[in-house]
């Protein structure tokens, strides 16, 4: 069901009108149907250029706060993610990773959102917490498509009482055994399997830098 054609009359409706309305009906969903289709193959083309644009940057060895800042800024403003984040892995002398005692965090070196109370550059979160911490930890990406029901979700948000993406996926970035970061997006609506092959590849092509 793609939606309800209303017709309201102060004249009785006969089944005559009824079958014009139903073909008028089938014409709308018909046209709204070809529509979405072609939004859905512009994203998925807009995806794919993203994808070819991450490569020739990494070739040409981009410095990576800038190529981190501009992928951000493509997935939110091109893809229209509602928050795109890159986080960098800093690890302790003492390192969880390496069998040690230690903590390690991953530090929030570009975003881009359209809420703007998010956490700022910088931001540190420890591995074992959060969407993101579990995509480090588990080196396989998260998509939680409702975070209020996720136990381990961590707000991006500085104080309570702002408004709240309803969806975060989390993608590591690993080059060989080694994790570099993760790439971290949210929405106010659900991310799909393309969502998700899409974030893995351009994660796959930031580990190249």
């Amino acid at each position: 069901m793609l939606g309800v054609l209303n017709v309201e009359s102060e004249k009785r409706i006969g089944q005559e009108d009824a079958n014009d309305l139903q073909i008028i009906a089938d014409q709308l969903g018909v046209a709204i149907s070809h529509a979405r289709s072609y939004q859905e193959e512009r994203q998925r083309n807009e995806r794919l250029s993203l994808i070819a644009r991450t490569g020739q940057r990494i070739a040409t060895r981009l410095d990576p706060e800038d190529l981190f800042e501009t992928l951000v800024q493509e997935l939110h403003q091109r893809l229209g993610y509602d928050h795109a984040a890159l986080f960098v892995l800093e690890v302790s002398e003492l390192s969880e990773l390496s069998d040690g005692k230690g903590p390690d965090f991953l530090v929030q070196r570009a975003c881009a959102t359209r809420w703007p109370n998010s956490v700022a550059i910088g931001y540190r979160q420890a591995i074992s917490r959060g969407v993101v911490g579990a995509a480090a930890r588990l080196r396989a990406p998260q998509r939680v498509n409702n975070v209020r029901a996720a136990e381990h979700y961590v707000s991006m948000t500085n104080y309570p009482g702002n408004e709240e993406p309803r969806a975060e996926l989390a993608t590591p970035i690993v080059v060989g055994d080694r994790l570099l970061g993760v790439l971290d997006l949210a929405s106010e609506r659900e991310f799909g399997d393309e969502d998700e092959q899409a974030a893995q590849i351009i994660a796959t092509s930031c580990g190249g830098n």
